[in-house]
């Protein structure tokens, strides 16, 4: 790749040395678990897998997919970490060379990495004489190309997007940054991915309508050293002090005791929520090999989380793609509530024998005026194999349309109604929303507008 900006180049090296290091050390160990003495090879979570005398099958294969894996999610996770705070240090036009370069970079890295594990295992698998056919039993979700060229488009939206030309003039927009704290202990790293990408989703689509930025934060990136007190004492005060949101995940582990709290998450999550902000915690329901748990740990969490639960409301998931559901329409319904309490107020100017109306956006206008239309006064949210329908009074509102953002604008339009209360989900599954009495008052108000 020609001509790459200091940022690309730098992060060109740090690949093809990451590259070469995991094939000399820890691809090549793996031919060495036979052996009478035990090898150590690194398992990517603070700990290491030792094997020594036995056959690379069952279980010695499940656990070499597993830590590829896992050591893939990481090592992106911390790529994009550093690629954000790196180009914020420069003009745009740099920052939108660095991404499109590093796009195909990260990309390209995540699939040799991907060919590494297939070719190795499939080496480990013959006989010396000739290879089997080969596999692939790697968990690649967030580092497969389209996701990682999402990612760097996201990050485009949030530090290259909020300047446009007009003749010879740089337009801008003000906007209030919210922080985001993502709070967790070390076994749940596609979370912590996942909070980021619907980070960096939100601002690509609400960003500059709603004149707000969603900022996350964590301790990896945000901290710097200091001395004269406890460590998560200093992170409380650098990091987590500022913070306007926290999301918390959890799966089998608490963390480490601070010396102060049981972990240094459940410390942010106490301290966050005695300071009045709104937390979000939420569990993992993913299913758990009890023989592969610190007991310990997984014990001090469900103390945890029993406690919390008597403090207020927690949520849990099934998989990734539920949490990632859940926590997008979540975390929506608090932006927007901190939005309301920032603005004080979002009436517009009254004029003279005109009805106070809320602000609400375009899209929320249409769709109430179109409910109250309807006969039962019913929006109905349904997904399916071939897209999303959102119907009311006989209109599909999303159409044919397949446009993430079209889709987007109209569950934003939704959520916006039940957030100001002018439908609500009887339900609670958020498939079928009903007019409530203020849903069709105001809808008068706008109709006499």
């Amino acid at each position: 790749m020609n001509d790459l900006t200091p940022t690309s180049s730098r992060l060109s090296l740090k690949l093809d040395t990451e590259l070469r290091r995991m094939h000399n050390e820890w691809f090549f160990k793996w031919h060495f678990i036979g052996e009478r003495e035990a090898v150590e090879i690194d398992r990517f979570d603070g700990g290491v897998i030792r094997y020594g005398g036995i056959q690379y099958s069952g279980s010695s294969q499940v656990v070499f997919w597993d830590t590829i894996s896992r050591y893939l999610r990481q090592k992106i996770e911390e790529l994009f970490e550093l690629l954000e705070e790196e180009i914020q240090r420069h003009p745009i036009p740099v920052r939108v060379r660095t991404l499109d370069q590093a796009g195909p970079l990260i990309a390209t890295f995540a699939k040799s990495i991907r060919n590494a594990a297939i070719e190795k295992d499939q080496v480990l698998r013959g006989s010396g004489f000739e290879k089997p056919a080969p596999m692939d039993q790697g968990r690649w979700q967030t580092s497969l190309e389209p996701v990682i060229i999402r990612r760097i488009d996201a990050l485009k939206d949030i530090y290259c997007a909020q300047q446009q030309t007009r003749g010879n003039l740089n337009m801008g927009f003000q906007a209030t940054v919210l922080k985001i704290m993502i709070a967790s202990p070390g076994d749940v790293v596609p979370e912590r991915v996942m909070i980021r990408e619907i980070i960096h989703e939100w601002n690509a689509i609400h960003a500059d309508k709603r004149q707000i930025v969603l900022l996350p934060v964590g301790w990896e990136t945000h901290s710097y050293p200091e001395m004269g007190q406890r460590a998560q004492a200093i992170i409380n005060k650098q990091i987590l002090a500022d913070a306007d949101v926290l999301i918390a995940a959890f799966w089998t582990k608490l963390g480490t005791p601070t010396g102060s709290s049981a972990s240094g998450t459940a410390e942010e999550i106490s301290e966050h929520i005695a300071a009045g902000k709104p937390a979000l915690i939420y569990f993992s329901a993913a299913p758990v090999k009890l023989d592969e748990v610190d007991h310990a740990q997984y014990a001090a969490l469900s103390d945890f989380k029993k406690d919390v639960m008597q403090k207020g409301l927690i949520e849990q998931y099934e998989s990734l793609a539920d949490f990632k559901e859940k926590l997008t329409r979540q975390l929506n319904s608090v932006i927007y509530s901190l939005h309301l309490k920032d603005q004080g107020s979002l009436l517009e100017p009254q004029q003279a024998g005109q009805p106070e109306v809320p602000a609400l956006s375009p899209s929320a206008q249409e769709l109430l005026l179109e409910a109250s239309k309807d006969k039962s006064g019913v929006i109905t949210f349904s997904q399916y194999l071939g897209g999303v329908q959102i119907s009311t009074n006989g209109r599909d509102l999303v159409g044919s349309s397949s446009d993430k953002r079209e889709i987007a604008r109209w569950r934003d339009a939704i959520q916006e109604l039940e957030d100001f209360g002018y439908i609500e989900d009887r339900g609670g599954k958020g498939r079928v929303y009903f007019m409530t009495h203020s849903g069709y008052a105001t809808s008068d108000d706008l109709t006499e507008r």
